[in-house]
């Protein structure tokens, strides 16, 4: 094998492009107070609000979280998977955002508006190891420092 293509390495084939984890590097989710933007977790996994108040109008439905992949040679784009679905995103200086609608949009999710998910991180068309743990809140509000 030649090229950025690929190389066996220990037996192992190998893309040029690495990714071992991610981090969230910012937030643009909304707290109740809606002085501060808060990155949620529950159980590890990612939390994406529909709503900063519970019955608002959709108002975090467009915010979310800037993911920042760690790893070698990062990617142009990569391919989350979610229930044998891909769904590719542009990576741009090793992040990419995602947003509550967006997740909710993706093939593979079916209508799913609340609860968990999790999507395999495919770079170069090969699985990575790494996965988004995602949960899904659509009828409570974003809890601000208090909670």
């Amino acid at each position: 094998i030649t090229g950025n293509a690929g190389t066996v390495t220990n037996g192992r084939y190998t893309t040029d492009a690495q990714v071992f984890d991610y981090t969230v590097t910012s937030s643009q989710t909304n707290a109740t107070d809606l002085t501060t933007n808060y990155a949620y977790y529950l159980n590890g996994a990612n939390v994406f609000y529909q709503h900063v108040t519970a019955g608002d109008v959709d108002a975090n439905a467009n915010n979310g979280y800037t993911f920042t992949l760690v790893g070698t040679n990062l990617p142009t784009s990569v391919t989350l998977y979610l229930r044998g679905q891909a769904n590719v995103f542009t990576v741009a200086n090793g992040q990419f955002s995602l947003t509550y609608n967006q997740v909710i949009a993706m093939a593979g999710a079916t209508g799913q508006l609340s609860g968990g998910m999790v999507l395999n991180l495919v770079v170069d068309g090969m699985h990575t190891g790494v996965q988004f743990h995602f949960h899904l809140d659509n009828t409570s509000s974003a809890p601000d420092s208090q909670f």
